[in-house]
């Protein structure tokens, strides 16, 4: 039977998704569909908790696709609240090394060669992609929010799993997606001008519809 996994950073984030496909909870952070052909992960926010709940769970669980989706703040204008994108490139945006005033980024460095392309770690799955007919953009994967990155690569949103999942995924040669729906602009950090409830409206509404029937 082929399976697929969703995985979403918080349990906020996933609610009404779990309610549209009436999802079974089996662990405190997985769930399932009733005929077992979708997992849901709740990887916890961040690189850390999202690395390693996500391998802990892929070392006993095989999966045909994966699909990582969330909610993410925009350095585009144009993408406003709502906005759904498909991620192709990820870069770790503040994990470096600090050269006196100067901030070299991971992807500077010639041990990470072989992960990232151009600083970018790059979903290789294009058709996968292009079949969501959705805006292709590159994130930042981020610790701390509204930094100024020097030396990296210019990106449209920011996360704060992706990357780390991007290497997960391109190491066991699994095919996945990153779907983000835009709940704020990256500015100074006020919750209260986000609209965290739209996005995931909006990011619940595709996945249904995209994902949810088999």
């Amino acid at each position: 039977m082929n399976r697929q996994l969703i995985i979403i950073p918080t349990l906020a984030e996933a609610k009404l998704l779990i309610s549209a496909l009436s999802m079974q909870q089996c662990s405190p952070r997985r769930y399932f569909t009733k005929d077992k052909s979708t997992d849901l992960l709740i990887c916890g926010p961040g690189i850390p908790a999202a690395m390693f709940n996500t391998m802990r769970l892929l070392a006993s669980e095989t999966y045909n696709k994966i699909l990582l989706a969330g909610i993410a703040g925009s350095y585009d204008e144009k993408l406003t609240a709502g906005s759904l994108v498909c991620v192709e490139s990820e870069q770790f945006a503040d994990i470096g090394a600090q050269d006196e005033m100067k901030f070299i980024s991971l992807c500077n460095h010639a041990e990470w060669s072989e992960i990232y392309h151009n600083g970018k770690i790059k979903n290789p799955n294009l058709d996968l992609m292009l079949g969501t007919q959705l805006p292709l953009v590159t994130s930042n994967t981020v610790n701390l929010n509204n930094l100024q990155f020097e030396g990296i690569p210019s990106a449209s949103i920011e996360n704060m799993e992706g990357a780390g999942l991007f290497m997960i995924f391109n190491e066991m040669k699994i095919p996945f997606l990153e779907i983000r729906a835009i709940s704020n602009q990256v500015t100074e950090r006020n919750k209260s001008k986000w609209n965290i409830h739209t996005a995931v409206e909006n990011l619940t509404d595709y996945l249904v519809g995209s994902f949810g029937k088999r």
